[in-house]
């Protein structure tokens, strides 16, 4: 079997040789500007529609549960918060985007993303944490882990070590240990030569099985949430002989008050009105710069998003 590591180097190395043309750099600068040219591409795109997001009822014990977890480990997780209507609507608008020759990201144009991150549990379990006024920095990404054995999501990594911030992972499709769900290590059973050192080259063999040995699956059904603080280590698992694709929204917060960073502006009110496609397209902007490293296929268009930083 060919190394899936050696696979994704491979693609690394040919994304990045595939330099996108100039005359179609400025011609998907147009389109992507253009709130008629999203909706043309497909009806399930709504851009300033204004609508709410509808969601699902959270029982108080399951919130509480998720809420105590986020207090002693620094994650939560929740049962399912957005109904499969609203779901089959999200990943609609992946797909069109995808058929139109983007990458998944631009989806974040369609308003429905970004109520995600203003569910009323996640809004809670929030506010748990961060406190009142807590804001969104704008960095999302839509991970898709493809149905294929051995395919993977991101690598074992933190977020950052900033304080009192939080990162929120909706599950677009269900997540098993067989497509490549998300793993953890709690805050509480992480040895402490993981976040003192700038690589994790060199580090003590007992603290390495530690961690391993307190790592936790996290499975989780369409529509549920996983959520932790920053310096909390988690990846992305490897798929087994996966049935379906593995899609999820990520999205960050940070506390009231809290020093931002400059790639971390400007923060966005959950309470005001949804962002502009201005905003949008900043946001996707700098999530292809940033992110467009651990995603290949995405490489070709990390100069389309410096022109949209600009």
């Amino acid at each position: 079997m060919v190394d899936p590591q050696l696979l994704r180097d491979i693609a690394l190395q040919l994304a990045a040789s595939a330099t996108m043309p100039a005359r179609e750099l400025t011609e998907r600068i147009d389109q992507a500007r253009s709130a008629e040219y999203w909706r043309a591409i497909s009806p399930s795109i709504q851009i300033g529609a204004n609508a709410s997001l509808a969601c699902l009822d959270v029982a108080q014990d399951a919130e509480q549960a998720a809420a105590r977890l986020f207090e002693a480990e620094g994650y939560f997780e929740t049962p399912p918060l957005v109904p499969p209507e609203v779901l089959a609507g999200l990943n609609q608008a992946i797909d069109a985007v995808i058929a139109a020759g983007w990458p998944s990201i631009f989806a974040l144009v369609d308003d429905r993303f970004w109520q995600c991150g203003r569910l009323p549990a996640v809004r809670r379990l929030l506010l748990s944490r961060l406190g009142k006024g807590h804001q969104q920095i704008p960095h999302l990404w839509i991970h898709i882990v493809q149905a294929v054995d051995g395919a993977a999501g991101w690598m074992p990594h933190f977020d950052g070590f900033a304080s009192a911030r939080v990162s929120v992972w909706l599950a677009l499709t269900e997540a098993t240990t067989d497509n490549g769900c998300i793993y953890i290590v709690p805050s509480s059973m992480l040895p402490d030569a993981f976040r003192i050192k700038d690589t994790f080259v060199d580090l003590p063999m007992k603290d390495v099985l530690r961690a391993m040995h307190a790592t936790r699956a996290l499975p989780v059904q369409a529509g549920a949430a996983l959520g932790w603080e920053f310096h909390v280590f988690h990846w992305g698992g490897r798929t087994v002989n996966p049935r379906t694709q593995r899609r999820a929204l990520s999205m960050e917060f940070i506390a009231a008050g809290e020093p931002s960073q400059p790639d971390e502006e400007p923060l966005l009110d959950p309470d005001g009105p949804l962002p502009d496609l201005a905003y949008r397209l900043r946001a996707i902007g700098l999530a292809l710069d940033t992110y467009s490293k651990r995603e290949p296929l995405s490489q070709r268009f990390r100069p389309l998003g410096q022109r949209l930083l600009e």
